[in-house]
């Protein structure tokens, strides 16, 4: 948490936000300490269950189809390697 860092640190946050356009220290800690907490995963609506459909496509559980894509990422659109990955990271969050 933004309280817990010592002045060297808070310091470098402070430039950090103003650079990026935050106009108050109160904006600056609270956006830090939202990723302190693990932030939030932001996804495109257009984006939504496309890997899902993919997968479902394909004859496929999102996992094996995840597997199939990571294990061939040369048949793949990086994008569809990146969402392949995200899939795999997300199945372990609980």
């Amino acid at each position: 948490m933004y309280n817990d860092l010592d002045i060297r640190h808070r310091a470098a946050l402070i430039r950090a936000g103003v650079q990026s356009g935050m106009t108050s220290l109160s904006q600056i800690r609270d956006e830090y300490n939202s990723y302190a907490e693990g932030g939030g995963i932001h996804i495109a609506p257009s984006k939504r269950g496309t890997f899902t459909a993919e997968a479902t496509k394909h004859g496929k559980s999102v996992q094996a189809f995840a597997s199939q894509v990571l294990a061939n990422k040369d048949n793949y659109s990086p994008a569809m390697v990146k969402k392949a990955n995200f899939a795999r990271n997300a199945s372990k969050w609980h």
